[in-house]
C-alpha cells in the first residue's frame, strides 16, 4: 500500500521479566511497543505517525529459561519521496524498564534498501541479525510482484584499517564495485527469490543491473562478531602496536602464544592480563555488531575510537552526523569526535570521522595507558 511500511519486530523471551498470572498456572510477561516516526532528529516534534502495541507472552514454568524469539510485526503510515526517523520504546512492565531505539528509514528513491526483505528460508521470518556466514542461504522477498530477476552484487572483503583521528587522510572508501555478478534463483510466481552466500564479503540484492540502490547484506566469518580464533585477534592489536611489533605477532606461527605474550607482558600478570583481554576483545564485538558496514566494525573510524577510548559519555545524533563526547557536557577538558554519514551503496552505517592534529596528544596518551595495563575508559583525562 502506498505511504505505507511493514515494520517486523523481534524480542528474547531471557530478556523480559515473566511474572505468575492470577488466573492461571501460566507465567506472562507485558511488553509495549511505542513508535513515532518523524522527518530527522531535529525535527522530532512533528511526527507523522504514531502508535502504541500492547501485548502479552506467557509461557508455562517448565519452559521459562528455554530461550524463544518473539516475533511480530506491524504498519508504520511513511510517505514516500523522503528518508524518516523511527524512535521506537519498547517497555518491560513488569520490570518497569525501557529501552529506546532509533532507526533511519529510506523512501527517498523509487528503489530503496527497504524494498527487500530477507528471509530464514527454514522459518520463513525475517532475518533480524544483519550478518551472516559463508554457505549460509537466504530468501529474498521483493517489494512489487512484477520482479523477473533478481540480480546479485558481490564485493571481496577490505580488510583496511583507519588512520589515526590526528591524519591528514581519511580512510578509503570501498569503490562502489563488483567482483562477481550472479543471478538469484526465483522460487515461485510472486516474489521469492533464493541465493546462497558461498564466501565472505558484501552481496547486493537488486531489481535492475545497473541500478545504485539495493538490499546490502555482509557474510563474515563464522561466529561473528566475537572474536573466533587467536589469527582473529591479533588484527585490532595494530591500534596499540608500532608496525614492527605488529608484523613480530603475525609473523609468529603460533598465533595463541603471540596474543597471551602481548597481553602478560602488558598486564604483567596473568590476573590483569585477563582482565584487559575480557575488556578490549569486549569492545571489538561491540564495535563489530554496532559499527559494522562493508567492513568488521571494529576497522571503521567509529569502532576505532570505541575500541581505545571506550563508550562515550553522550551521544548526539542527526541524519547526517553523530557526535561523541568524553568528558562533561560544555567542558573545554572534554573531548569530542565528530563523525560525518556518508552515503555508500553497500551500506547505510558509514560514518568517517572529522580528522584533527587536535586528537594527537590524546590518542597516543590513551594507547599509552593500554600499553601499561591500565583500561581507557571515558574518564581517563
Amino acid at each position: 500500500v502506498k505511504d505505507s511500511t511493514q515494520v517486523y519486530y523481534q524480542l528474547a523471551s531471557k530478556e523480559l521479566l515473566y511474572m505468575r498470572s492470577l488466573s492461571s498456572e501460566k507465567y506472562v510477561a507485558r511488553i509495549g511497543i511505542s513508535y513515532r516516526v518523524f522527518p530527522s532528529f531535529r525535527d522530532s516534534k512533528n511526527a507523522v505517525d504514531s502508535g502504541m502495541i500492547y501485548f502479552e507472552d506467557s509461557i508455562s514454568i517448565n519452559k521459562i529459561n528455554v530461550p524463544r524469539k518473539i516475533v511480530g510485526k506491524n504498519t508504520f503510515f511513511i510517505p514516500d519521496g523522503k528518508n524518516w526517523v523511527a524512535e521506537i520504546k519498547v517497555e518491560d512492565f513488569n520490570r518497569h524498564t525501557q529501552t529506546v531505539l532509533y532507526f533511519q528509514i529510506s523512501k527517498s528513491e523509487a528503489r530503496n534498501p527497504d524494498d527487500y526483505l530477507i528471509l530464514n528460508p527454514q522459518t520463513g521470518l525475517p532475518y533480524f541479525d544483519r550478518f551472516f556466514t559463508s554457505g549460509d542461504s537466504v530468501f529474498i522477498k521483493t517489494k512489487t510482484m512484477s520482479e523477473d530477476k533478481l540480480y546479485v552484487w558481490y564485493q571481496s572483503p577490505d580488510y583496511t584499517l583507519p588512520p589515526p583521528p590526528f591524519s591528514v587522510s581519511a580512510p578509503k572508501v570501498l569503490k562502489y564495485d563488483a567482483d562477481r555478478l550472479y543471478q538469484a534463483e526465483k522460487i515461485d510466481s510472486l516474489r521469492v527469490f533464493a541465493f546462497r552466500l558461498q564466501e565472505q564479503g558484501i552481496y547486493q540484492f537488486k531489481s535492475e543491473l545497473n541500478a545504485v540502490t539495493g538490499k546490502s547484506i555482509q557474510v563474515f566469518y563464522e561466529g561473528y562478531p566475537r572474536m573466533m580464533t587467536y589469527e582473529n585477534m591479533i588484527a585490532p592489536l595494530r591500534f596499540l602496536t608500532t608496525k614492527n611489533e605488529f608484523e613480530e605477532l603475525t609473523e609468529n606461527p603460533n598465533k595463541r602464544l603471540a596474543v597471551e605474550n602481548f597481553w602478560l607482558e602488558v598486564g604483567q600478570n596473568k590476573n590483569r592480563a585477563r582482565e584487559l583481554i575480557k575488556e578490549f576483545y569486549g569492545r571489538v564485538e561491540l564495535a563489530n555488531k554496532f559499527f559494522a558496514t562493508y567492513q568488521e566494525g571494529w576497522r571503521t573510524d567509529r569502532g576505532m575510537i570505541y575500541l581505545i577510548f571506550g563508550p562515550p559519555n553522550s551521544v548526539y545524533k542527526t541524519n547526517d552526523s553523530e557526535s561523541w563526547v568524553y568528558g562533561e557536557d560544555n567542558n573545554l577538558m572534554s573531548i569530542n569526535f565528530v563523525f560525518v554519514k556518508k552515503e555508500h551503496p553497500f551500506t547505510q552505517n558509514l560514518y568517517i570521522l572529522n580528522r584533527s592534529s587536535i586528537y594527537q596528544t590524546v590518542w597516543y596518551r590513551a594507547v599509552d595507558m593500554w600499553r601499561q595495563g591500565r583500561i581507557v575508559q571515558n574518564n581517563f583525562q
